[in-house]
């Protein structure tokens, strides 16, 4: 495989971004922390209503166009990170720092400390009110 490109994302990859952002976030930091209940219906709409404000980037193998690595949303007025999410096969690969870095200053959402590690590797800091 050669090196992965960057393009926006489209009507059929956000379907998968909604599903691994869901899906990740419960994951990583809401289990501990929500009712599962309250999240599932909570979170769907949350998502659901911030993506159309947001810069959605998709990195994928030229060879694979159809496939997607992972994705960041970026509200680029706020150059804010909403969310970055890189499938587990292709993670320490630096596609996650290849869709964030230069594009934002801030992350809004709780992590986990690996996502705390990888905010402060790409100098992002933390504002959840964004």
């Amino acid at each position: 495989m050669t090196t992965p490109s960057l393009r926006q994302a489209t009507r059929d990859d956000l379907r998968f971004v909604h599903s691994s952002w869901h899906t990740s976030f419960w994951n990583t930091w809401a289990k501990k922390h929500v009712e599962r209940s309250v999240y599932s219906k909570e979170m769907d709409q949350y998502i659901d209503t911030t993506l159309p404000f947001l810069t959605t980037l998709v990195a994928y193998f030229p060879e694979v166009p159809d496939e997607v690595l992972g994705w960041a949303c970026i509200h680029e007025g706020k150059e804010a990170l909403y969310y970055c999410y890189v499938k587990s096969t292709y993670r320490r690969m630096g596609i996650g720092r290849g869709l964030v870095e230069g594009r934002a200053k801030f992350y809004t959402q709780y992590t986990d400390s690996h996502g705390r590690k990888f905010a402060q590797a790409v100098g992002l800091q933390f504002n959840p009110f964004l």
